[in-house]
């Protein structure tokens, strides 16, 4: 058996994630979210001392400390249970109508602790890219981004969607319209690696932009 498919087997073993993150396997959920409010986007705001002024909801799930919330033009921040600061990461460049957040959860990804993935689309009526973004709590008030990769891309009618498979300090990923690629967690750089190529031709990453 060949080693993605090893490896993708052992990922779709673990508790699927939220509908709301089809694309991704391997990841064990324990607080999600798919519904903005403003209320959520005031709390953000209130916290970050910004203003979102193009009117983007924000996205909130409660954990076990305290709380995650997500928007697309203030970015991601964890709170601890008295509302205060612990981690933040900055929002998305503004790109066109479609530009908005899909889903945030957090959960286990097979590291030594825990993670926030965020599905979030950037573009406008007739093509648009929604991208997953992983982040860790690091040092200093920051999020550290572990991985960003386009995970579905639409021009009109035409949709292509590739995959996210988390496998122990390491994951899966396959792009739109490409060949699964293994990358593996670097304690050192903080991030995700890309170290190989399995299969056929890979397109090259899409990072999101801002990130």
């Amino acid at each position: 058996m060949r080693l993605a498919t090893i490896l993708l087997l052992a990922a779709c073993t673990a508790p699927p994630a939220p509908p709301s993150l089809p694309w991704v396997s391997g990841f064990t959920t324990t607080a999600s979210g798919d519904t903005e409010s403003l209320p959520a986007a005031q709390r953000l705001a209130a916290v970050t001392g910004t203003r979102d002024e193009a009117g983007y909801g924000a996205i909130a799930v409660s954990t076990g400390s305290g709380a995650i919330l997500a928007s697309y033009h203030d970015g991601v921040a964890v709170l601890d249970s008295n509302d205060r600061l612990v981690a933040r990461a900055p929002g998305f460049d503004v790109e066109g109508s479609a530009d908005d957040l899909v889903a945030l959860a957090t959960g286990d990804a097979k590291l030594d602790a825990p993670v926030i993935v965020l599905a979030v689309t950037r573009g406008g009526h007739r093509v648009s890219t929604t991208s997953i973004v992983v982040y860790q709590v690091g040092a200093d008030e920051q999020l550290d981004q572990l991985f960003a990769g386009a995970i579905e891309e639409r021009d009109g009618d035409q949709t292509r969607s590739g995959s996210l498979a988390f496998f122990p300090h390491g994951l899966m990923y396959r792009p739109p319209g490409g060949g699964f690629q293994r990358w593996t967690f670097d304690p050192t750089a903080r991030k995700y690696v890309h170290k190989r190529q399995v299969n056929r031709r890979v397109e090259p990453d899409r990072l999101v932009p801002g990130s």
